[in-house]
């Protein structure tokens, strides 16, 4: 029997690696929340200065209690955690609050902290009946997690850009304070009508008519179905958008456009203010971008993209410089692809470090019919593109809730460092997901 301080050794065990769970929060570093216990998802997260953590996504209403857990009215949902992965009493009703739009399928896509500490989440609302018509979504929740009665009168705005499939992917704040939403916009029985389409806000929730016009846009790279899923604005004003574009490769690239800040494209970003990126066959989408100090900036999602026959993809991450080119400094030839299975890997979240390596974080093994199946999955990388071998395994990390579907949708940096990543994670009962959260070392 061992006594003191060895023994005191023996029950900690060995100290904590990089990649490793965090074992200060929620329970062994994992924490997962649900709404009525049927399929609740978080799409994204951010970390408030205070180090609560918020998570945005949807949350399913029960209309029938004899439904399956997937069926039910789609709202948008909104968690609140303490630091320590606890919820968050002093928010929303036991840190919890979904918003109807008065349609029966919303979901919130992203969310964005404002300065004031007010939360604003985009997405989509619309409904599922034949011929239903889907359009821009947009809230704003006080600190509290009531809705925002100054934004748009009631806290809520839409917008429809005139196709019959409209959505809010991305949202993100400039430094004046308006809010700037990304995704496209397009007719379901026209792959080929889909844009990229971008609105502007003002702070009040009007649409902001220095934009474009009218406070919206809409861009086609070359005729084919382009969807974007990621904005961010850069210091200068200018604003990046992207996804998926169709041009070159008719399945799918990389795709990214750039706005001057009265919404008109940038023609000194790649060419004529777009950006094209194969990374060698097979459908590419770009999930996220980071902005970097010295004005390049990363993209990350997926490469090869593929459900059937069999599920295939990768990792893919490229860096660009301002112009628009890509910076051959960054992995080969400023592209760098990671696989974790031979089954469907895609980043979704993207974060910097503060000595600038890389976070990436999505799902490894992806498989959605006929039975769910997917776990987190982390990838830290140098600055330069490569692996780190100094986290998790080679560089790679993945967690498991229940053995079923678990799919990772962002990741943020905290103050200290740690790396937190949210998503969905499969319930005990393992027929129905919930919002799931997990906290990992860094260093």
């Amino acid at each position: 029997m061992l006594y003191g301080p060895i023994a005191a050794l023996a029950l900690i065990g060995a100290p904590a690696a990089p990649g490793d769970l965090d074992p200060t929060f929620g329970s062994a570093g994992k924490v997962s929340t649900d709404f009525e216990r049927r399929f609740d998802e978080g799409r994204a997260m951010a970390i408030q200065p205070d180090g609560r953590i918020v998570v945005a996504g949807e949350m399913i209403r029960t209309v029938n209690p004899q439904d399956p857990p997937q069926t039910g009215d789609r709202n948008f949902a909104v968690v609140r955690y303490l630091a320590n992965g606890m919820l968050d009493p002093s928010f929303g009703v036991g840190g919890r609050v979904f918003t109807d739009f008065g349609q029966d399928f919303e979901l919130a896509f992203d969310m964005a902290l404002q300065p004031d500490g007010k939360i604003v989440a985009a997405g989509e609302s619309g409904t599922r009946t034949a011929g239903g018509n889907f359009d821009f979504a947009v809230a704003r929740y006080n600190a509290d997690g009531s809705l925002d009665t100054s934004f748009s009168g009631d806290g809520r705005a839409t917008i429809d850009f005139g196709g019959d499939d409209d959505a809010a992917r991305s949202v993100t704040l400039q430094t004046d304070g308006k809010i700037v939403v990304a995704g496209y916009s397009g007719n379901q029985s026209d792959e080929a009508s889909y844009d990229f389409a971008v609105a502007r806000y003002n702070t009040n929730g009007s649409l902001d008519t220095s934009f474009s016009g009218g406070g919206t846009v809409k861009t086609d790279f070359a005729g084919g179905a382009d969807s974007a899923f990621a904005v961010a604005a850069q210091p200068n004003g200018r604003i990046l958008v992207a996804g998926s574009a169709t041009g070159p490769d008719p399945e799918g690239d990389f795709g990214v456009v750039r706005y001057r800040t009265d919404g008109s494209l940038d023609g000194s970003f790649g060419s004529g203010g777009k950006v094209f990126t194969d990374f060698g066959g097979g459908y590419d989408e770009i999930d996220a971008l980071a902005l970097r100090p010295d004005g390049t900036f990363i993209a990350a999602g997926g490469s090869g993209i593929s459900e059937d026959p069999a599920p295939g993809g990768a990792f893919a991450l490229a860096r660009y410089l301002p112009n628009g080119k890509l910076d051959n400094a960054f992995g080969s030839y400023g592209k760098v692809e990671t696989e974790f299975t031979s089954g469907l890997d895609q980043a979704f979240g993207l974060a910097l470090q503060a000595d600038g390596k890389i976070i990436a974080a999505g799902v490894a093994d992806q498989f959605i019919n006929p039975i769910g199946r997917g776990d987190f999955a982390l990838v830290r990388y140098q600055v330069n593109g490569s692996l780190d071998s100094s986290f998790g395994t080679n560089g790679k990390v993945t967690t498991d809730f229940e053995g079923a579907f678990d799919n990772a949708r962002d990741v943020a940096i905290q103050r200290d460092g740690k790396i937190v990543v949210a998503g969905e994670g499969t319930h005990p009962d393992t027929t129905s997901r919930d919002i799931a959260v997990v906290r990992y070392i860094a260093r």
